[in-house]
């Protein structure tokens, strides 16, 4: 028999003097592929580990197969709680479709807000979702009021008494709608109720000590990233209820885990703050800017005890099926609203458009056909998926590039830089060099 026992986030595998369990080499293979030391000679394992309960997970389906396994410590809780967010989960997605198909405007009464301040009707719907699915998108249009709808479902989830602070990470030029739009709608001066954390390391961490004396709380990216451990601190040690939103969250599009210097992405840092809020919320206009795999990180910080799309390799087997749009649809719709043009056209000044028509020269054109046309047939053989999916990207930039201005391929771009020296004389052979 092997036990396995979760004290923190120290994961112990270890077996009986008598039994040979962890003699067996595959098992043994297995623990120091996941970084297990040996701490007893075929006894007993340990690890110190950043995701303990996928990595138990991965033991249980390891010696699943031909040993028997007694969970001890914080495992049979943790299996628990994940059954019972799996639930919850069932419910949630019920709900949530039942108010996406309701076409009526729901009836919302708001809290916190100015006298007098009404939502527009097409912002009510919306609303209603963030204040009955705990972790929601908002996909809609720039200009649709993502900001305001999001202020006003949390001062009603405060008001119920199920959060009791607001955290919005976005790019720093969120900052101005998010404090204008905060003034706009309560009445309050911002100073006094929103905190932009966003300073130097030392300004940081003196205000963090005043974190608890704010409604709302501004910062971006980079910062949540090199602040992660202070701000999870935080979220465990205050006892806050805290509805954590990511504010553009097309920003943590990437699937990958690790940049290829070995530090941890932008999106997986998200993730991991965003296990420790009460609530999340993500707001974009364009949640896919590229491909299915934008998608991941994305639905993985909203859900992620129950990762409804899979692990990153079940999700990037996923995406290479015909279906992906059913499959990941027939996940996903219940969790997200959107406010569409159609919505907001009434609201919006009447557009002009004017479209001038330029044409490349020669060489411009040259270039512009052979990326469009040789540069996926041209594909080594044996890439994988993912790859092929990086050069896709990779040619609609290309293309914009050379239709703006061809000098921006050797010039901006580090793949060819190294050419610009090479690329003064004629026109045909630079096409050749590209």
């Amino acid at each position: 028999m092997v036990t396995i026992s979760k004290n923190g986030q120290k994961i112990i595998v270890s077996c009986d003097p008598s039994d040979n369990a962890l003699k067996n080499e595959d098992h043994r293979i297995f623990l120091e592929i996941c970084g297990f030391e040996e701490k007893t000679k075929y006894r007993k394992f340990e690890i110190i580990a950043e995701d303990p309960a996928d990595l138990i997970y991965q033991l249980k389906e390891e010696f699943d197969i031909d040993e028997e396994i007694e969970f001890e410590g914080e495992i049979p809780k943790l299996f628990a709680d994940q059954k019972n967010a799996e639930k919850e989960f069932q419910a949630y997605q019920k709900d949530g479709m039942r108010l996406k198909k309701d076409r009526k405007s729901p009836k919302i009464k708001l809290f916190g807000l100015t006298e007098g301040f009404k939502l527009k009707p097409y912002q009510q719907k919306s609303v209603k979702h963030l204040v009955t699915i705990p972790n929601a998108a908002n996909f809609s249009i720039p200009g649709s009021g993502k900001t305001i709808m999001t202020y006003a479902g949390f001062y009603i989830l405060k008001q119920q008494g199920k959060i009791d602070q607001l955290i919005v990470i976005g790019p720093r030029a969120s900052f101005g709608p998010w404090k204008t739009e905060f003034e706009m709608i309560t009445g309050k001066k911002w100073e006094h109720n929103v905190l932009q954390y966003h300073a130097s390391a030392d300004k940081r961490s003196r205000m963090r000590k005043n974190f608890k004396n704010f409604d709302v709380i501004l910062t971006t990216y980079d910062t949540a990233s090199n602040d992660l451990i202070p701000l999870i601190q935080y979220f465990r040690s205050s006892k806050k209820k805290i509805l954590l939103v990511l504010d553009e969250s097309h920003r943590i599009k990437s699937i990958k885990e690790t940049t290829e210097s070995g530090r941890t992405t932008r999106s997986e840092n998200m993730i991991q703050l965003g296990e420790n809020a009460t609530r999340r919320c993500i707001l974009s206009g364009t949640p896919l800017p590229h491909e299915w795999d934008d998608l991941w990180a994305q639905i993985t910080f909203l859900w992620p005890q129950t990762k409804p799309l899979g692990s990153r390799e079940e999700y990037e087997n996923m995406i290479d099926s015909r279906d992906v749009a059913r499959r990941v649809g027939n996940i996903i719709n219940f969790m997200w609203t959107r406010v569409s043009t159609k919505h907001v056209k009434k609201d919006l000044p009447k557009q002009k458009m004017i479209r001038i028509h330029v044409e490349m020269d020669q060489i411009q054109e040259e270039i512009y056909s052979t990326i469009r046309t040789r540069l996926i047939a041209n594909i080594p053989s044996g890439r994988t998926m993912e790859k092929v999916r990086e050069w896709r990207r990779a040619r609609v930039i290309r293309l914009l590039q050379v239709v703006t201005n061809p000098r921006l391929i050797v010039e901006r771009d580090p793949v060819y830089s190294s050419l610009a020296p090479s690329i003064q004389g004629g026109g045909r052979e630079n096409v050749r060099i590209l």
